[in-house]
């Protein structure tokens, strides 16, 4: 369902808003199909888990990101990727995608 609606609503390259994360679907469909995402989360425990979406399929376990750090790595084969994972209320927490430098 969140791809019909990202192909659907957006072009590549425009920002997506995913404020019930969960395990991050709609960021990994985002990431596949060009777009930058933000996803918000209640549950930080769902956000830490749904890393294993942007890490290589035989990557060896990382440790936490902790709030405001950013960490890259390759997704799944889609070239290198940037995210950033902060906690901007002390009961909400956030990982978006990197915006282009360029």
């Amino acid at each position: 369902m969140p791809l019909f609606f990202v192909r659907f609503l957006t072009d590549p390259g425009h920002l997506v808003l995913d404020p019930f994360a969960g395990s991050n679907t709609t960021g990994e469909i985002c990431e596949a199909e060009g777009r930058k995402w933000i996803a918000f989360e209640l549950d930080k425990e769902y956000l830490e888990t749904s890393r294993y979406r942007f890490e290589p399929r035989a990557a060896t376990p990382q440790e936490p990101v902790t709030s405001g750090e950013a960490r890259s790595g390759s997704g799944r084969g889609r070239g290198p990727k940037s995210h950033s994972y902060a906690n901007p209320q002390p009961e909400l927490f956030a990982w978006f995608s990197e915006p282009d430098r360029r």
